[in-house]
């Protein structure tokens, strides 16, 4: 930037220096456009440097990727082949296990003995009137 500047201004300055040595009475009409023309030069340049500037961040750019996932736990049993008694669980709680599901067992049959009131109630109608037919159908041993 500087350079381009010290560049722009020395240029500039002999310009100026020329069209007052050349045009001593015309100098009034040439020094506004050598000021316009300084000006458009610093607009190029500070444009040129602008483009310097992307092109050097998108060569030199850094990407940062954030990666998120939850956090995963890996657990891994390593096998005990000479002590396996050791990871049998112990008397009480094999009871306590063993009285859970008897109770389950035991809430499963009155479940299904209430789920299936009306085919026993129906097996019940059927085997009573069996007997009460049964009883007509055989003949009397008298």
């Amino acid at each position: 930037r500087n350079q381009l500047e010290q560049a722009r201004i020395r240029k500039h300055g002999e310009r100026v220096a020329d069209a007052i040595d050349d045009q001593g009475r015309k100098l009034k009409e040439t020094l506004p456009a050598e000021d316009r023309l300084l000006d458009r030069q610093t607009d190029a340049d500070d444009a040129m440097l602008a483009n310097l500037g992307i092109e050097d961040r998108i060569a030199y750019s850094t990407v940062t990727l954030d990666l998120y996932q939850r956090q995963s736990v890996r657990n891994e049993v390593l096998p005990n082949a000479t002590n396996i008694t050791a990871y049998a669980p112990g008397f009480g709680q094999r009871l306590k296990a063993s009285l859970a599901d008897g109770w389950a067992v035991l809430e499963g049959l009155l479940l299904l003995v209430v789920k299936a009131w009306s085919v026993l109630l129906l097996a019940l109608i059927g085997f009573l009137m069996w007997r009460r037919m049964r009883g007509r159908l055989t003949p009397d041993p008298r």
